[in-house]
């Protein structure tokens, strides 16, 4: 196996690179592959893609032989133990069709495990966070439809219905109340440099990080995101754009399960758009076209379809519009939720998730646009009930 290989998948798997810990990749990949002569490696995604913040596994196509290509993830021994179970508690027998993913000859060693994905589709393809880059939002479009619909509609049918539920928690369960710990503990920087100096006097944005902490978790007077009626159901729990995948076909399937369980009957559709609002958009380097997608996204109090967006003349911002007003049609034909802040609020979430976990001082900008999106998000909040945007912001 060629070191270059194994240098990689160490560097993610560890914190540094131990010499022995290549030996536990070697053993892992040979207990995959027990028969074979030769494995072709080949790893998932483009470098024209930045990944998703801080990953702490590594997916592969391996070629055993001469026989088709199959999906391997590597990740630590406990994360690995836990995708097994989640898998085969919730996912594992539930999905419907044929391109969704069976978890074969799971390998746990002492710190690091590894399993097989196989798909009854083909397992030819890309990752979506490519895909959404390349393909036309006729192809996107289909893709997305019929996962949602086909692929995962079963999970979304034995949702539950609830009343008086606080969405707050119901992300702590999801992600682990360290993300909430991580987010109070978090200094944004000032609003101002967020936003570059290039607002007008007098309108000081609201700090997402302070509103967060005022209306959620142990320091709120009260819980802004109790919500009336909404519904929990089983979800992937991590959907962003690494996880999901699309064959040449046009079909999607997703990957990893480590997340997978009750949550949000809306997370998996707040998750893909945060990935596409906040990482995969490259116009997020373009402070007055990425400002103007964030007010658009939080324009309606309707969950729904936005408008075509007209006027949006960024071919970038005009494309993640689209895909978005897809994944917003689909959250509420599924689920049957017509209330928008359910949404917002999953979306703020997610967006905060994602701004603090970014330490690498490379991806600063990115962490200042998704601060920005969630200043705009605590605003809307807060005015629901009044036109949107507001008066003093049109002309920014």
């Amino acid at each position: 196996m060629p070191q270059s290989v194994l240098n990689h998948i160490a560097s993610i798997l560890c914190d540094q690179v131990p010499i022995d810990y290549h030996d536990q990749i070697a053993d892992a990949f040979t207990r995959l592959f027990p028969s074979a002569k030769s494995l072709f490696l080949e790893r998932v995604g483009t470098e024209a893609v930045l990944t998703v913040p801080r990953p702490k596994s590594v997916i592969l196509r391996v070629t055993e032989d001469n026989k088709q290509p199959v999906i391997v993830k590597m990740a630590r021994a406990h994360k690995m133990a836990t995708e097994v179970d989640r898998f085969r508690k919730y996912i594992e027998g539930y999905l419907k069709g044929h391109f969704h993913p069976s978890i074969s000859n799971p390998v746990i060693l002492w710190d690091l495990g590894g399993a097989i994905y196989i798909t009854l589709g083909s397992s030819e393809g890309t990752i979506f966070s490519k895909y959404y880059i390349d393909a036309s939002i006729t192809d996107i479009e289909h893709s997305l439809t019929r996962f949602f619909r086909e692929t995962w509609s079963s999970l979304y049918a034995g949702a539950k219905k609830y009343e008086n539920i606080s969405l707050f928690k119901e992300y702590c369960k999801a992600w682990g109340e360290e993300w909430y710990e991580r987010v109070c503990k978090f200094r944004a920087p000032d609003p101002q440099k967020v936003m570059k100096n290039e607002l007008p006097d007098g309108l000081i944005p609201i700090d997402p990080i302070a509103w967060f902490k005022e209306n959620f978790g142990t320091e709120a007077a009260e819980d802004k995101s109790i919500t009336d009626n909404t519904a929990i159901a089983v979800t992937h729990g991590d959907l962003h754009g690494d996880n999901l995948l699309v064959d040449e076909n046009r079909n999607a399937w997703v990957i990893d399960f480590e997340r997978s369980g009750e949550g949000h009957i809306l997370q998996d559709f707040v998750e893909l758009e945060g990935d596409i609002i906040n990482r995969l958009i490259s116009s997020s380097d373009n402070l007055p076209s990425f400002y103007q997608l964030c007010i658009y996204v939080t324009q309606n109090t309707e969950l729904q379809e936005l408008n075509d967006g007209a006027q949006i003349t960024d071919p970038d911002v005009k494309k993640s519009i689209q895909t978005i007003s897809l994944l917003r049609k689909l959250a509420r034909e599924i689920s049957g939720i017509s209330d928008a802040r359910q949404y917002l609020l999953g979306l703020l979430f997610n967006t905060l998730f994602r701004a603090t976990i970014i330490s690498d001082s490379a991806r600063q900008p990115r962490q200042y646009r998704a601060l920005m999106l969630a200043s705009i998000i605590c605003h809307r909040l807060d005015h629901w009930n009044e036109p949107w945007p507001p008066e003093e912001w049109r002309d920014i």
